[in-house]
């Protein structure tokens, strides 16, 4: 890792005194792969398809899916945004369509229309060339924005879930969850859902993906935020796209991971939206292990337990940083776009990019 960001801060300085390009927008590069949330090689969730909806997001090796869906509820009538649960809720309105993907150094940003809404999905993958503890970080950021497009007034509701998969490669293992409130951060407190493994086998994988750990997936409990967890994808997702909203219930039946596929689900009800974009709604995913190496037959704490104790000091800090994160990695995007482009042009630019 250590090359790797070294070689980011070169590039960064090369390109600091020049003026800085809007960003990529990969009209002439079709990526094999979009990063979703790419943080390390266990949190390396990509899309491999042309479309975002319509197929699941996938580990990074391809084939193992890590369920995380979407929906936009418009007037009523929901559209899948991301993943493919289509083929499960009854009433739903069909696919929403993507207008747009732009991809940065750090960021994949979808725009899909919804009915007669516009919805901007942003993954942000920090690159912190600059702090090996903020690299060290194993989470990502997702954000969703809503806007009308004909000029009239719309009622939306987004629902966004993901599954048990996170918790192990094989959906023969049981899975086990918790639903924690205790992170106060700036605006209020965060409502969290952790998933792991009821078997913890440490330092060993399935299929690449770890045997330990535990995934995170949190939001700020605010603009309308309705929760549950543990139950069926299929019965939960058919409530939403009936009720615009979630239950405030924690299932707690732990099972295998394929019995039901149990999904994590927030939904917020945005009220009504018109010209002017909806409040952003920010999701925090990941994968933590407090222990992450072994090093000659002994473990060996994760880098960033040198600076926080536990998940949920990690947690505070991190939703707290999104500003100062969008600060540095849009100057980063910038800095490598204008850096690349100069060197080679637009295609070059876009390789570059995604080889950040």
């Amino acid at each position: 890792m250590k090359w790797i960001l070294v070689g980011l801060a070169s590039l960064v300085s090369l390109a600091a005194s020049a003026p800085l390009n809007k960003r990529a927008s990969f009209a002439a590069v079709r990526p094999p792969a979009v990063p979703l949330a790419v943080r390390q090689p266990y949190l390396s969730t990509w899309s491999f398809a042309d479309s975002i909806v319509g197929n699941w997001p996938e580990f990074w090796t391809g084939g193992q899916i890590k369920g995380w869906s979407a929906f936009a509820r418009v007037d009523g009538k929901a559209y899948p945004i991301m993943g493919n649960p289509g083929q499960d809720p009854i009433g739903s309105a069909g696919n929403a369509a993507q207008t747009s993907l732009t991809i940065t150094p750090t960021k994949s940003i979808y725009v899909m229309q919804a009915g007669a809404v516009k919805v901007t999905m942003t993954f942000l993958s920090p690159v912190e060339p600059q702090s090996p503890q903020l690299q060290s970080i194993p989470l990502s950021y997702l954000q969703i924005q809503a806007q009308s497009t004909d000029g009239n007034s719309h009622s939306v509701q987004i629902m966004v879930d993901i599954s048990a998969e996170w918790a192990n490669a094989y959906a023969t293992q049981q899975a086990q969850w918790t639903v924690d409130s205790s992170v106060n951060v700036n605006g209020g407190t965060l409502q969290t859902f952790t998933v792991q493994s009821t078997t913890q086998t440490e330092f060993s994988e399935n299929n690449q993906y770890p045997n330990w750990g535990t995934a995170i997936w949190s939001i700020l409990n605010a603009n309308g935020l309705t929760w549950q967890s543990g139950d069926n994808a299929a019965t939960m997702r058919t409530s939403f796209v009936s009720n615009g909203k979630l239950a405030n219930t924690n299932n707690a039946n732990f099972r295998a991971i394929n019995n039901g596929y149990p999904i994590f689900g927030f939904a917020h009800d945005l009220g009504n939206i018109g010209g002017n974009a909806s409040p952003v709604l920010t999701y925090v995913i990941g994968h933590v292990r407090p222990r992450s190496i072994t090093w000659q037959g002994n473990p060996v704490n994760a880098y960033w337990m040198n600076f926080w104790s536990n998940w949920q000091g990690l947690l505070q800090f991190f939703y707290n940083d999104l500003p100062n994160a969008i600060s540095r990695n849009n100057y980063l995007d910038a800095s490598i776009s204008n850096a690349a482009t100069s060197a080679n042009g637009g295609n070059y630019e876009a390789i570059v990019a995604l080889a950040v």
